[in-house]
């Protein structure tokens, strides 16, 4: 036992030197000496026993054991986050038998689940930097007391790896690594903006123009006289079927994969935020897919946090569930029906007024045909929008984004 005769802030230097010298190994601190202004950068082993879970105050408690330490530039830190689970008699009273391990039942959890949308990590999967708790891969279901026992086994091993951790960090970030906020689009929720009626009425074009050829051709090189009205109607439908069918080809060709689908929706809404200068016109749209083609990445290049953001929401509304817009988007057949399985939200930060969702519908109907937005804040509109919320492919998708930041060189 020492007995200190000055003041507090004597105390802590003292005990920090302590410590740094290694006359001691573990120091206990409460949340007030983890907090802003006292710093130790020889701490190479965090564990956080903080029911916090408020960005700025985790922040400041990490940030102890992630400084750089002079004295070992190639220190590795570990941050342990410690979580309770619900007694099993309370589960048994809220889930059946057979529910009562497919999710965890913890405060505690949900508010570590938060701290990790903060913060950025390696995949223990691929080890990309990216950020939320699913990047601890070997956090899953049953959420039984043997498998519970495994999680924290591998949490054991992964700590041990610590020159593992440090050549992820190596390889993933340099000079010119930036965090962007991306989008992973499940390749089940591929806009389907191209069916069948598509392909159709495409070779029906072709068909037609074919025959015009024939007709035109066969008139004018095998002696059969046509009239000078018959010869100018063929090559005007000529033309007109080219224009249309070279129309239907492109957004044929832009959706021919998950990737060109998410793409060409994402091209649209980023061009209506250009054009009512919302987003910089520097701004690029980069869209990735991984090597499996299950996800495809939709973020921007050479914008701010808040264009960033911006964008996702956006596109985050439109691959969403209806929830309750001012406008739906939603997609005619070639008889100029709804098709109501082609109905998506239209976002909030473009729904302001109809000259704003003018300029919407003129882009998006570049992308993907003939398509309205119709008004839904009247009788016709809330029940068009009750049909397409029971109908759209995209209702049947909760799971519609999965919002993460990432680090991309």
């Amino acid at each position: 036992i020492y007995e200190f005769k000055n003041d507090n802030r004597y105390k802590v230097d003292l005990v920090s030197k302590l410590f740094e010298e290694g006359y001691i190994k573990i120091l206990i601190g409460t949340q007030a000496l983890l907090g802003e202004g006292w710093d130790s950068p020889c701490i190479n082993s965090l564990i956080l026993a903080s029911y916090v879970g408020s960005f700025m105050l985790s922040n400041q408690m990490r940030g102890r054991a992630i400084r750089v330490y002079k004295k070992d530039l190639n220190k590795s830190s570990n941050i342990w986050h410690l979580v309770t689970l619900e007694p099993r008699s309370v589960i048994e009273e809220k889930q059946s038998l057979k529910e009562d391990y497919e999710e965890i039942n913890s405060v505690d959890y949900e508010t570590l689940k938060r701290r990790f949308d903060c913060f950025i990590g390696p995949n223990y999967d691929d080890g990309r930097i990216e950020s939320g708790i699913d990047r601890i891969s070997c956090i899953k279901p049953p959420y039984n007391k043997e498998n519970i026992d495994n999680i924290n086994n591998c949490m054991l091993e992964r700590a041990n790896k610590r020159d593992e951790l440090a050549s992820i960090w190596d390889k993933n970030v340099d000079v010119d690594s930036r965090t962007v906020v991306e989008n992973k689009v499940p390749r089940e929720l591929k806009v389907p903006s191209f069916s069948f009626f598509n392909s159709v009425g495409l070779a029906l074009a072709m068909y037609i123009e074919f025959a015009c050829l024939v007709l035109l051709m066969k008139g004018l090189f095998f002696g059969k006289d046509l009239s000078f009205i018959q010869v100018l109607l063929a090559i005007f439908v000529m033309i007109e079927v080219y224009i249309q069918s070279k129309k239907l080809s492109k957004i044929v060709i832009e959706h021919t994969t998950p990737a060109r689908s998410i793409k060409s929706l994402a091209k649209a809404v980023l061009k209506t935020f250009k054009d009512l200068d919302m987003i910089t016109s520097s701004t690029r749209l980069i869209v990735k897919q991984d090597n499996e083609k299950a996800f495809t990445c939709v973020s921007l290049r050479n914008a701010t946090i808040y264009e960033q953001n911006l964008f996702n929401k956006a596109i985050k509304e439109i691959l969403s569930p209806m929830d309750n817009p001012r406008y739906i988007i939603i997609r005619k057949n070639y008889f100029d029906k709804y098709s109501y399985r082609h109905s998506f939200a239209c976002p909030s930060s473009l729904d302001d007024n109809s000259e704003v969702v003018e300029v919407f519908k003129r882009n998006l109907k570049r992308s993907l045909g003939n398509i309205e937005l119709k008004y839904v804040y009247s009788d016709e509109g809330r029940k068009l929008m009750v049909k397409c919320k029971k109908k759209s492919f995209v209702t049947l998708n909760n799971k519609a984004i999965n919002k993460k930041q990432s680090v991309n060189k």
